[in-house]
């Protein structure tokens, strides 16, 4: 009888259909562990941008209100009527600051000397001449508007984070802003609201 190398070793130098069974299977429990991993990771990350953006607009708003509502009635020419006014959730704000060298010059059309700003669609709109509603503040649920004193004008706001998922919303960030009047001017044509 003659003996062959095959019958000698024991096996064959290569894997059994079992280890390469239990190597695939491993590997695919590796592959869907570090998936899932990402997966989880990429959510953390939107979540961090929604509610940075939210933060960020948060920031801004009292920027803008400050610039464009604290000098209304000022720099009018003549009787325009009522300057500051808050009617159905819109608030409009008038102020002639482009007339020629500085001085008023009665056409309160004009880019941001007529501003009306509201909430809605999930963004704070503005409108600013004769112009229609552009959102320029993204994430606002709701906005009001209120007169505690002669000189003051209360702005409250609900911001909230943007849903991308579908299942996920970043919370609700409320924010009160205490807007100094330059000019105590009449609000809806008397003193107080």
């Amino acid at each position: 009888m003659i003996e062959t190398e095959a019958a000698k070793s024991p096996r064959n130098g290569g894997f059994t259909l079992l280890e390469l069974m239990v190597a695939l299977g491993m590997g695919c429990v590796a592959g869907g562990a570090l998936l899932l991993l990402f997966h989880h990771f990429q959510v953390l990350v939107l979540r961090l941008d929604s509610l940075t953006e939210r933060d960020q607009n948060a920031a801004l708003a009292p920027v803008l209100f400050v610039n464009w509502v604290a000098p209304a009635g000022c720099n009018l020419a003549g009787d325009v009527g009522p300057v500051l006014t808050a009617e159905s959730g819109v608030l409009s704000v008038r102020t002639d600051i482009d007339g020629p060298d500085g001085f008023p010059d009665g056409a309160l059309e004009d880019g941001f000397e007529s501003i009306h700003l509201r909430a809605a669609g999930g963004s704070l709109q503005l409108r600013s001449g004769g112009g229609t509603f552009q959102p320029f503040l993204k994430n606002v649920d709701a906005v009001g508007f209120s007169r505690p004193d002669r000189r003051l004008l209360r702005v409250e706001m609900e911001f909230a984070g943007e849903a991308r998922s579908g299942r996920w919303r970043a919370g609700t960030r409320r924010s009160e802003l205490l807007v100094y009047l330059w000019n105590p001017v009449a609000w809806e044509g008397g003193d107080e609201p």
